[in-house]
């Protein structure tokens, strides 16, 4: 499944970065004379105006190796209770049945407990003429036992080689919003850990013919969308995320390697390896190091909760702050093998978080260490993401 997927876009070589799963309940000392803003809610609410998502976004390869991407709104063509589901998505029929143990959250093997049909392929679309998975991630019925609420990642091979994959919902809602934390790789594909994977079915850059690998992730506060950034500048906004502007198309210096949102979705910042940094919408330019010598490249950025500063990252673990970032250590002393590639913020501004491209962690301030994500968790069976280059909450 790896190789069909790199054979789609081929996966270039990444680095890891490890973030805070959740940063409510950090306390710790401020920084002599400096004052910490106040931290904004660990958890915010979904706006009333949230649309259920009713979405499917899946890729097919014929056996030739030809492939096309399609992003098409999703209908029920007949419900027919907890042990089968048919949706029709742009003329496409896909079925989903468990008759032993229902269609409920979950992962289910088509050989051994569940089947799928594709009806618009004859060599798929009786049970047991495909190999694959498909994972529920929600499935919500009402009292008669009619489908409600259903979202599904997929992945199948046709016993005529034809290869689908993709995910699907049908009135899909982000019922936990910033819990658990969401792995991300350059192709800008998302999988969800301890979440019910909501930003997984906004789509995803993957699908897109991009110049340049993705570089960085961040989710909108309300856990509703989310903005990728790639290495030429070139920003992606899903769901609720507003496109504010990029540094596509425009002459760089040297290339972006990160990006951080501010507090309230209304802009975002990016960052160049040479230290530039670049403020859209009504995120605030508060300095760079941009033109100024530097040990180490620029890896990555954390903005402060006020929006009022942010921290720079360098490969030897050193940083550099602006507007009411505090420094609260880091690790250019410590002459970090392999070199650091990222960091995140506590949720109150008053520390930070380090990773190096083997997995190691260092926190500072009043940060947490919290483990690592084990590898284990890449590449699941269906649609899986490539090696990770980055988690966010």
């Amino acid at each position: 499944m790896i190789e069909v997927r790199r054979r789609i876009r081929p996966l270039l070589a990444t680095t890891l970065l490890v973030a805070l799963a959740s940063g409510a309940g950090l306390v710790g000392p401020t920084a002599a004379g400096a004052v910490r803003p106040a931290a904004r809610p660990a958890t915010l609410p979904r706006p009333e105006t949230a649309v259920p998502l009713n979405v499917a976004n899946f890729v097919i390869i014929a056996p030739n190796g030809t492939f096309n991407t399609y992003s098409e709104p999703v209908t029920v063509t007949s419900p027919n209770g907890v042990n089968d589901a048919t949706f029709l998505a742009g003329g496409y029929s896909f079925h989903f049945s468990d008759a032993a143990r229902g269609l409920h959250p979950g992962t289910y093997s088509t050989l051994v407990d569940a089947n799928f049909q594709f009806a618009n392929d004859p060599n798929c679309s009786a049970v047991g003429q495909q190999v694959g998975t498909f994972r529920i991630d929600q499935a919500a019925y009402d009292a008669s036992g009619t489908n409600t609420t259903f979202g599904v990642q997929f992945y199948f091979v046709c016993f005529d080689g034809l290869i689908l994959y993709g995910t699907l919902a049908y009135q899909l809602l982000n019922t936990t919003p910033n819990q658990g934390y969401y792995l991300y790789d350059n192709s800008g594909d998302s999988e969800g850990f301890g979440n019910d994977n909501y930003l997984r079915y906004l789509g995803s850059p993957s699908f897109l013919p991009l110049a340049e690998p993705i570089v960085g992730m961040a989710p909108t506060a309300d856990g509703n969308g989310y903005w990728t950034a790639a290495r030429d500048g070139g920003v992606f906004a899903y769901g609720d995320a507003a496109f504010a502007g990029s540094m596509g198309g425009k002459p760089l210096n040297s290339p972006i390697v990160g990006t951080a949102a501010t507090a309230d979705g209304g802009g975002y910042w990016l960052v160049a390896a040479d230290g530039g940094v670049f403020a859209f919408g009504d995120a605030v330019y508060a300095g760079s190091m941009g033109g100024k010598p530097l040990n180490s490249a620029i890896v990555g950025l954390a903005a402060t909760p006020s929006g009022h500063g942010y921290w720079l990252v360098a490969a030897d673990g050193g940083i550099f702050t602006f507007g009411d970032a505090a420094f609260a250590g880091s690790a250019a002393n410590l002459h970090v093998v392999p070199p650091v590639t990222g960091m995140l913020a506590t949720a109150d501004g008053g520390g930070y978080l380090l990773t190096a491209a083997d997995g190691g962690v260092f926190a500072y301030g009043d940060a947490v260490f919290a483990g690592t994500p084990s590898t284990a968790q890449v590449g699941l069976g269906f649609n899986p993401i490539g090696p990770p280059i980055g988690i966010v909450r």
